[in-house]
């Protein structure tokens, strides 16, 4: 009898079957394409061509890992193998789905007495296959059924599985979102850096991929800026780079946009996640903006004031991609925080931090950073990390330099959003009061809406 069956063969379903059956787990696998299934053959996977048969070749109760395209395509797959399941047996859905749905699933299953666990599963096919981050919820009694298997196949990090378990339904794949969140903040900063790079320092494909090399040494350490050196070394033939030959049409799935909605649902600032999402938006509708581009519409560069200042402006290029990410990871987990505050999660970000230490995308060494930011507030029993003195630190210490990148794009007309939101969002969080007054007023004077005021309690309305 097999351990596990798992249903789709697309990238990461397949990776993740190899890893389960490397780790000496006899595998079940199915997929509504014959060819997927009938192309894998590996010591431990056995495929099969048959629903019912797949089920029946399950030890009870019998274990099912689904990994396809998230919402119906799910929903459809549940409903085929209910009139083979019976009580206690465990469906996972390891997509990227909404959390929202996960929740709705979890209610449904619960009334046939079949477990439902989401599973938010980070690493791409290189994590899947050797060992990827891991955020499960789900019926706790049912828990020791998976988690050793779980814990089996996903990353360590100094030992420790960067596997967590969380209670409440649909918090597996909402810490799975913010974790994409802050994915495509991250990628968008870096790939603003190398506009910078290229098109202000003017500097060559090989030369970037040297500067990515150094800054992965120190405080910038991720598996983000880690592949980049390899994708500007990457040649598609002696004279030219793959990178220049790639359109600039950026794909994303729906998690970025679920997690602007959740923010917006809970009135939580996420200036920077937002950005990144918006700008990959506009990168796929570039046919109307064709007509812009002309020298004659915007500024143009100074060769004379960029290589008088090459080296101050990397060193501040390189401290502004720094403290940017760090906005970018505070915003994610300041939503995480509000969502699990207003659902009643009780989710601890320390331990969301220790999963994603190892084996997912955004692992780096910022990570690290915020662990000790965490600390801290530990000691001083609060729980917002605009407390923490280390943070808040970080912050002035680099803010200068993202100012100085920031003035030097507008000057020079380069888009780059993400920076000037990390920029617009410190200089927010100083301000001693915010314009908003005047807002409040305006709402008052056409729509009678109540204002407060600074100097007494209550609600206030005027006839102007």
């Amino acid at each position: 009898m097999n351990d596990i069956g798992i249903i789709g063969m697309g990238i990461m379903g397949k990776s993740i079957s190899l890893n389960f059956a490397r780790n000496g787990y006899k595998t079940a696998i199915f997929n509504r394409s014959i060819e997927k299934v009938k192309n894998i053959s590996e010591k431990n996977i056995y495929p099969y061509l048959n629903l019912q048969e797949f089920i029946k070749s399950l030890k009870k109760p019998r274990i099912i890992l689904i990994i396809v395209t998230s919402g119906k395509p799910v929903d459809s797959i549940i409903n085929s193998l209910l009139s083979y399941l019976e009580e206690k047996d465990i469906i996972m859905d390891g997509g990227n789905s909404y959390y929202i749905d996960s929740i709705r699933r979890e209610k449904n299953l619960k009334k046939k007495g079949i477990n439902f666990f989401g599973v938010g599963i980070s690493g791409g096919k290189l994590g899947a296959l050797y060992g990827p981050s891991i955020m499960v919820d789900g019926n706790q009694s049912s828990y020791h059924y998976i988690r050793f298997m779980l814990e089996k196949i996903s990353a360590k990090y100094k030992e420790e599985k960067c596997v967590g378990y969380f209670k409440y339904a649909g918090t597996g794949h909402y810490i799975k979102m913010i974790h994409n969140s802050i994915e495509y903040a991250f990628m968008q900063l870096i790939a603003e850096s190398y506009e910078i790079l290229k098109r202000m320092l003017f500097f060559s494909n090989k030369k970037i991929s040297k500067v990515f090399f150094e800054w992965n040494k120190g405080e910038l350490e991720s598996y983000l800026i880690e592949i980049c050196i390899n994708i500007f070394r990457k040649k598609e033939n002696k004279d030219s780079y793959l990178i220049d030959k790639i359109s600039e049409r950026a794909n994303n799935n729906k998690t970025g946009s679920w997690a602007c909605k959740s923010a917006l649902d809970l009135e939580e600032f996420f200036s920077v996640p937002s950005e990144a999402i918006f700008f990959r938006y506009i990168s796929k509708n570039r046919k109307i903006h064709k007509y812009l581009m002309q020298e004659n519409f915007g500024p143009k560069f100074s060769n004379k004031e960029i290589k008088k200042n090459k080296k101050s402006i990397l060193y501040s290029l390189k401290k502004s991609l720094y403290v940017s990410a760090i906005i970018s990871y505070h915003q994610g987990f300041s939503l995480l925080q509000k969502a699990s505050k207003f659902y009643g999660w009780n989710i601890e970000i320390e331990k969301v931090l220790k999963i994603f230490l190892s084996g997912c995308i955004i692992r780096s060494k910022i990570l690290e950073k915020f662990l000790s930011f965490y600390k801290e507030l530990k000691k001083m029993n609060k729980k917002e990390i605009l407390y923490s003195k280390k943070f808040l630190n970080t912050l002035i210490e680099n803010q200068k330099y993202l100012r100085n990148t920031v003035v030097l794009c507008a000057k020079f007309g380069l888009a780059v959003p993400c920076f000037y939101s990390s920029l617009s969002y410190y200089d927010i969080l100083r301000s001693e009061k915010l314009p908003t007054n005047l807002i409040q007023a305006q709402r008052n004077y056409f729509g009678l809406h109540k204002y407060t005021r600074s100097d007494k309690k209550g609600y206030f309305s005027d006839f102007w």
